[in-house]
């Protein structure tokens, strides 16, 4: 083996691992986690009674909170989830859903509807979490009451 080839091959092999390792960051920042906010964090839904019939009638309430997208790219909502459910549940209704499609253009806010269908009288608390495909996720306080 010449001196030629024991100098060159370490420097290619360097070269390259800088090179790949220069990519990482920019495939990363175009899906940084918290680029999606939500607002108001927590919502009381208005009184609702127990029993009674759903859409409509008073067995059922709705809030709605406002998600905003800050990146620099459409994000999509993929799923929600509520705890305890029932009596909280995600409709999925709002501006977010247009055509059964969660996009969520960069820069722009669509608000998001959840729902609130009490199984017992008084106060109930749970968390509301809308999961995004970048890897985001919000959680929403949910607060309800149900009455006679």
């Amino acid at each position: 083996m010449n001196l030629r080839g024991i100098i060159v091959a370490p420097v290619l092999a360097l070269a390259a691992m800088t090179t790949a390792v220069a990519l990482v960051p920019t495939m990363e920042a175009a899906t940084a986690s918290g680029s999606i906010s939500v607002s108001p964090s927590a919502v009381t839904f208005p009184n609702a009674t127990v029993g009674a019939a759903c859409s409509p009638g008073p067995g059922c309430t709705y809030a709605e909170v406002t998600l905003t997208n800050t990146s620099a790219v459409t994000v999509t909502l993929t799923t929600a989830t509520a705890s305890p459910n029932p009596p909280f549940y995600p409709t999925f209704g709002g501006t977010c859903n247009v055509t059964y499609a969660y996009h969520i253009p960069a820069n722009t806010s669509c608000t998001f509807q959840w729902g609130f269908r009490p199984v017992h009288h008084g106060k109930t608390m749970g968390t509301g979490t809308i999961f995004f495909d970048n890897g985001d996720t919000v959680t929403v306080g949910l607060t309800g009451k149900g009455t006679h």
